[in-house]
């Protein structure tokens, strides 16, 4: 009878079948454990030659690590820019640039020309800016320039030749201007008319030590013929003499003076201020006559103002006044009154109020909420001036 001879799929051992004899079927499997126990055996002897998993090389133990190293730079390393092959900046002094000339980066100082368009880029930049210039003295009056010599005085200051002085109160303005001590002649950078229009001239000696002058001269003129006007710049900490409020004991005009409205203002025989002038350049009212017996209603609409804040109400007839933190309008509600009269805050009650409705010999206050306005009503026994501005 036939063996079947049936095998493994991957290595084609020799496995017995169902349908051969036991005596057939046994050498096969001798066979098959023969060449079992060769592959384990091989297998084995392989595992032996690897190393752990965890386990580290030293770095000669490497075939040719350290030479490969060797020739590597250290991880700190830096170049110095000289050590690149192509370039040669050895001799370059600070704030030079490096250009490629003939295969090499070397030193070079960027002119102007060198970056496109900015040639005419300066000069139309220029020709919108006032010149500039520096002068030692600066003549208040009629000066001849020719007496301009060594040993001559100005202000104070004793000229040298060569200094440069203003000339700026000519009897004829034409002949206003910057000039060279010794030569009577105007200085070079200022020897056309359109050259003065816009410029600005400092002084550093002498009773005008310290101060501009800004020429006023409209473009256009013709050098000789036309006025050159300087006048002088206020700078910071410098008063105009009309501001100077330190010779006026009258608060009341000192705030004048700065430019406030003090129609509205009070002041006591202390001189104290009661209430807040109103501001120039900020919203008010105006004035509106309230009949006694009779209300007011205050709105956006017929004052110009936002009827949220801090408003001011004034009654000059009577002298009543009071100051109002309306924060609430949304709700009705007026959050403060500081108030007060002609002789003091004291007679506050006896004057004005904020309870709703209209209270016998007073002022009453109210927010209104409905349409964000203010209602005054008047039970003083006489009519009232009442005005308004927001204060903050």
């Amino acid at each position: 009878m036939a063996i079947t001879d049936d095998r493994t799929e991957n290595f084609d051992w020799q496995i017995p079948n169902l349908s051969n004899k036991v005596r057939d079927d046994i050498p096969r499997i001798r066979s098959a454990f023969g060449a079992i126990d060769s592959q384990v055996f091989q297998m084995a002897q392989a595992i032996l030659e690897k190393a752990d998993a965890d386990h580290g090389h030293p770095i000669s133990a490497i075939t040719g690590l350290s030479e490969a190293l060797a020739s590597k730079a250290a991880s700190g390393h830096q170049h110095a820019f000289d050590d690149l092959s192509d370039v040669e900046v050895a001799g370059a002094a600070n704030g030079m640039v490096v250009t490629r000339q003939a295969g090499k980066w070397v030193p070079y100082k960027l002119q102007v020309g060198d970056v496109a368009n900015l040639e005419s880029l300066i000069a139309a930049t220029a020709a919108g800016v006032g010149r500039r210039s520096r002068v030692r003295a600066a003549a208040d009056g009629n000066f001849a320039p020719a007496g301009l010599v060594a040993g001559s005085g100005i202000n104070n200051v004793t000229l040298a030749t060569g200094d440069l002085v203003l000339l700026k109160g000519q009897t004829n303005p034409a002949e206003n201007g910057i000039y060279v001590v010794g030569t009577g002649a105007r200085f070079s950078e200022f020897d056309t008319y359109e050259e003065h229009v816009g410029s600005l001239v400092s002084v550093a000696e002498g009773l005008n030590a310290d101060t501009l002058w800004l020429c006023t001269s409209n473009a256009g003129g013709t050098l000789g013929t036309t006025p050159l006007t300087f006048v002088k710049m206020v700078t910071a900490g410098e008063l105009l003499a009309p501001n100077n409020l330190s010779d006026i004991p009258d608060k009341l005009a000192a705030l004048a003076n700065l430019g406030a409205d003090v129609r509205y203002a009070r002041q006591n025989v202390d001189g104290q201020i009661l209430s807040r002038p109103l501001i120039k350049g900020m919203s008010s009212s105006g004035i509106n006559l309230i009949p006694d017996d009779n209300q007011f209603i205050l709105t956006a609409a017929n004052s110009g103002l936002s009827l949220n804040g801090n408003v001011l109400i004034v009654g000059t007839a009577g002298g009543h006044y009071a100051n109002i933190l309306w924060a609430y309008p949304a709700t009705g509600q007026i959050a403060n009154i500081a108030a007060g009269f002609v002789g003091g805050p004291s007679v506050l009650a006896s004057n004005i109020s904020s309870v709703a409705g209209a209270e016998d010999g007073k002022l009453t206050l109210s927010a209104v909420a409905a349409d964000n306005s203010m209602r005054i009503i008047n039970r003083t026994g006489f009519a009232q001036y009442v005005g308004a501005t927001i204060l903050f």
